[in-house]
Parts: structure tokens; C-alpha cells; sequence
């Protein structure tokens, strides 16, 4: 990452924050591992695990709708995830299937409208096991927080009405992917952002034939327009989603442990393998860090290892 771009978009403390809560988790097996970070004069370094399966979306647009089987063994590693992140009592707020441009208009991410336009987070490592990946607009959250950011098929109504949200925004959007998973698109999807947040906000929710009544409890459960009505926000916090009809026959211990075979194994031919992955040609060219002064370096003081 440019220093100059962070310092231009007004993004040194959420970088140097991300760098943080990714150190934070560093280690669990459904989160992307920070092995390391440095920086030199111009740049900024954040050295990861590779994980060469490619995006979970390049998956599910070249098998269409998974059966439920096949979902709920990726879903069982996200619900995983999220308890892990909220354990730490960091919010993801920005879970989704498919790529797409992020909700608001231009803005600092820490007040007001966060904004950036990047791939889906949802990785397949090469034990065919999901990564959630992309840290960029989690956040610490101690009571409420009010940045609208994530994006627009999955955001939860309390983020659009800027009432202010929780980590219950990561269970509903857990319950937009669940549908997407299973029926091909997200609950509310337009492909405009308007119609579809009016569509949050009066929950038109409507199930395909096909989706089975389990799947379509525990979605509504998910989708409840009050956090503190929705499963996983409750007393019994995340254990009410593990004890679902949905996973009944669902060893969490296995899923822990990656014991299950997976539905579908990435085809590696190498370590370094990038073949599962789109081409992504139109990446700007980092800046050289030219005038900065000393007291702007020393604002990314934190972020190295």
C-alpha cells in the first residue's frame, strides 16, 4: 500500500487498525493468517498465507446453487469465523458471496460513508476449506457504531437507517449468504442499490420453492429486521445458530478440526498456482512517497511487526 494514497485517503489509522485486528486473529483456520508486516519509505507490507482455491464466487459462478449439504459445510466455517472475530469483539461488516461496489458515497471510513471497490472475501484454501480474508472494514466495536459501509445485497437494516449497529450486522448477512448459497442470488437483489435497501427495510423476503424448511427457519431467523430478535444476538449468543435443525446432523467438532472431506478440492498444480484466480490487470501503480515529511512517517510507527 501507497503511504502517499493512505495519507490522500485519509485512511492511516484504519490501516494501521486493520494491521492490528488481522494480528489479532493471526492463526485461526478460517481466517486469513498475517504471517508478518513491515514497511519501507514509499510502501506499506502486509505478507499473508497465499491461499490458492481462488474466490468461493468463481465457485459458485461456475456450479450454480449449491445443495444444502454443500452449503451448510462452508457456512458451518464462516458462523466459525464470526464467533472468533466477535470473541474479540471485532464486527466483520462486510460478509458476502458475490463481488460488488460498496454501500455510501465518498468519505473517510471512520465517520461517515466507507467506500471502496474490491473482490469478494471469501477464500478457498488448498484443503478446500474457506478463509474469510479482507479485513478492511472490521472494526472494534464497543456499544454502537454508526459508519454505513459493507455492501448493498448484504447489509442489515440498522446499517442503512443509521440507527447505529452491533456485530448482529454479521448475522444477518450470514442469512443473505446462506440464500444466496442456495438459491443463486441474494434475498433482496435489484442490481440497484436504492430498490434494494427499500427492500431490506420493508423485508419483501420471498423463499424458492426448491429451498427446504430447515434452510428457510434458520434464514428468517437470521433476517430479523430487530438485532436483538435475531439468532446469534440472543442470551445464548452463537451456540442457538450451531443448535439449529439446519446443522442437526453437524459435528462442530469436525468442522473445528477440518475433519470433513470437502465437496469440492481446488485443482493446485503448484505451490505458487494462480490459475484459480481471475486476472486482475488494472491495479494502479504505487506512489512513490516523495515529501513526506518525518512526522508523516512516523504515523505508521505501529505498523510494522
Amino acid at each position: 500500500m501507497s503511504k502517499v494514497a493512505v495519507i490522500r485517503e485519509n485512511q492511516v489509522q484504519h490501516v494501521v487498525d486493520e494491521r492490528a485486528m488481522l494480528a489479532r486473529v493471526a492463526g485461526y483456520p478460517f481466517i486469513i493468517n498475517l504471517l508478518t508486516s513491515f514497511q519501507d519509505t514509499d510502501n506499506l507490507y502486509l505478507v499473508m498465507d497465499y491461499v490458492p482455491g481462488g474466490e468461493f464466487f468463481t465457485h459458485m459462478r461456475d456450479h450454480g446453487r449449491l445443495s444444502e449439504e454443500h452449503a451448510r459445510f462452508y457456512v458451518a466455517q464462516i458462523v466459525l469465523a464470526l464467533e472468533h472475530l466477535h470473541s474479540k469483539g471485532i464486527a466483520y461488516r462486510d460478509l458476502k458471496v458475490r463481488p460488488g461496489g460498496p454501500a455510501g458515497g465518498p468519505g473517510d471510513r471512520a465517520g461517515g460513508r466507507a467506500v471502496r471497490v474490491v473482490p469478494e472475501n471469501l477464500l478457498i484454501g488448498a484443503d478446500g476449506y474457506v478463509r474469510l480474508t479482507d479485513l478492511g472494514f472490521a472494526k472494534v466495536i464497543k456499544g454502537r457504531t454508526y459508519t454505513m459501509c459493507g455492501t448493498p445485497d448484504y447489509l442489515a437494516p440498522e446499517v442503512i437507517s443509521g440507527k447505529g449497529h452491533t456485530t448482529a450486522v454479521d448475522w444477518w448477512s450470514l442469512g443473505c449468504v446462506v440464500y444466496e448459497m442456495l438459491h443463486g442470488f441474494p434475498p433482496f437483489y435489484t442490481g440497484n442499490p436504492q430498490e434494494t435497501y427499500r427492500r431490506v427495510l420493508q423485508r419483501d423476503l420471498s423463499f424458492p420453492p426448491h429451498m427446504g424448511p430447515w434452510a428457510r427457519d434458520l434464514i428468517n431467523k437470521l433476517l430479523q429486521m430487530e438485532p436483538e430478535h435475531r439468532i446469534g444476538c440472543g442470551m445464548e449468543g452463537v451456540q442457538a445458530i450451531k443448535d439449529h435443525d439446519w446443522f442437526r446432523n453437524l459435528d462442530w467438532g469436525h468442522v473445528a478440526g477440518r475433519a470433513y472431506m470437502p465437496p469440492y478440492m481446488p485443482n493446485i498444480k503448484a505451490p505458487d498456482d494462480t490459475s484459480n484466480f481471475d486476472v486482475y490487470d488494472n491495479l494502479p501503480p504505487l506512489e512513490p512517497a516523495t515529501g513526506l515529511s518525518r512526522m508523516q512517517q512516523e504515523w505508521f510507527q505501529s505498523f510494522s511487526s
